[in-house]
C-alpha cells in the first residue's frame, strides 16, 4: 500500500499530512494522519513503523492540496469544517466509532468526554473516550480538541494542553 505525504509550516511547527489511498482521477485524498513538531525524516521514519509498510513514503503536494489549503484557512481564523474523506489506519473498532463522533462536533463548540461517550451509547465510558482522543492520529481534522472534561476544564491533550489551548483559541473559545 503506497504511502503519500507533504507539509506546511503552521502555528504548531511543521504540520504533515499523511494519506495511503489509491486515488482515481478527481477523488479527493483520505486522511490517515496528521503529525506536528517533526522533521521530514523523522516523519518518513514514523510513517514506516506505524504503518508497517516497507515501502518509502512519498512526498505528494498535489494529491494533498485540498488538505493544505483547508489547514491553512484553518490557522487563518477561518471557520472550517473539515469533511473531506479520512481513513485512520490505526485505531480499535470502538476508538474509530470515538473518532466519528467527534466529527460530529461544530466549530466553536465543546463537548465534554461524558457527553461523547453518552451520544455514542456508552455512558459509563467517558475515560475509554478520552483514551481514544489520545490515540487520535487525525488531529484538528478529528477534533480532539474540542473534547473537555465534564466541569469544563480542558482535560489532557497528546499534543501537550498547550497546544489544545492554541486549537480552541483559533475557534473562538477561552477556557
Amino acid at each position: 500500500m503506497p504511502i503519500f505525504y507533504d507539509g506546511i509550516p503552521s502555528p504548531l511547527g511543521p504540520l504533515w499530512f499523511v494519506s495511503s489511498d489509491g486515488l482515481s482521477s478527481g477523488e479527493r485524498a483520505g486522511l490517515a494522519w496528521i503529525k506536528w513538531g517533526i522533521d521530514e525524516t523523522t516523519l518518513q521514519q514514523e510513517i514506516t513503523c506505524q504503518s508497517g509498510c516497507h515501502l518509502n513514503p512519498t512526498r505528494d503536494p498535489g494529491r494533498l492540496r485540498e488538505w493544505r489549503y483547508r489547514i491553512s484557512d484553518y490557522f487563518s481564523g477561518r471557520k472550517i469544517d473539515f469533511d473531506g474523506p479520512i481513513v485512520p489506519l490505526v485505531g480499535t473498532p470502538f476508538q474509530q466509532q470515538v473518532w466519528r463522533q467527534m466529527r460530529t462536533i461544530p466549530y466553536g463548540r465543546v463537548c465534554s468526554y461524558a457527553e461523547v461517550a453518552q451520544l455514542l451509547g456508552s455512558p459509563g465510558a467517558a475515560r475509554a473516550v478520552g483514551a481514544a482522543c489520545g490515540k487520535n492520529p487525525i488531529p484538528i481534522v478529528v477534533p480532539c480538541h474540542r473534547v473537555i472534561r465534564q466541569d469544563g476544564t480542558l482535560g489532557g491533550y497528546s499534543g501537550g494542553v498547550h497546544i489544545k489551548k492554541v486549537l480552541l483559541r483559533i475557534e473562538g473559545i477561552e477556557i
